[in-house]
Formats: structure tokens, C-alpha cells, sequence
């Protein structure tokens, strides 16, 4: 019950995004100007979990880096850490 109370809550918070979205692009529309107002380009979690994993990241050799460049950036130094284990060991 826990778990389908949390998705239909969710499921508002969509919802009621979403109308809030048409609703301030139909007021711009009657003022005469278009409306800024966007839906979100990707779900919620996923939003919270990318903004979670820049700031865990937010290195100052990262700056000015893409997504993608710093994960190999993070990849690079798990690997140097692994290897330094693994000489210390053995």
C-alpha cells in the first residue's frame, strides 16, 4: 500500500506539472506573448539522481568537462586506485 500511495503521488506531481505548464503558456497566450513554461524532459528521479551524481563530482580538475568525459575522468581514477591496491598486496 506504501509503495502504490507513492507512485499515485507521483503521479499528481506530474499531473499537476503538466497543468501547470498549459496553464502559464495559455496566460502568456492571452497576454499576447508566447509561453516559456516547459514540462520536464525527463523524469523525476532520474533529474535528482544526475543532479546527485555533478554534485558528488564537482572535482575542480572536472570543471568545464561534459557528463561523459567525467565519468572516464572517474573511471581513470578508480582504475589507479585498484592498481595502487593491487601493488601495495602483491
Amino acid at each position: 500500500m506504501k509503495n502504490k500511495d507513492t507512485l499515485m503521488h507521483n503521479m499528481g506531481l506530474y499531473n499537476k506539472m503538466a497543468f501547470d505548464v498549459v496553464m502559464a503558456n495559455f496566460g502568456a497566450g492571452l497576454a499576447g506573448k508566447r509561453g516559456k513554461a516547459e514540462y520536464l524532459d525527463k523524469p523525476i528521479y532520474q533529474l535528482l539522481e544526475e543532479k546527485e551524481y555533478e554534485k558528488k563530482n564537482d572535482r575542480k580538475e572536472y570543471k568545464g568537462m561534459t557528463k561523459e568525459e567525467k565519468e572516464d575522468a572517474e573511471w581513470k581514477r578508480a582504475k589507479n586506485f585498484f592498481n595502487s591496491l593491487k601493488s601495495r598486496l602483491g
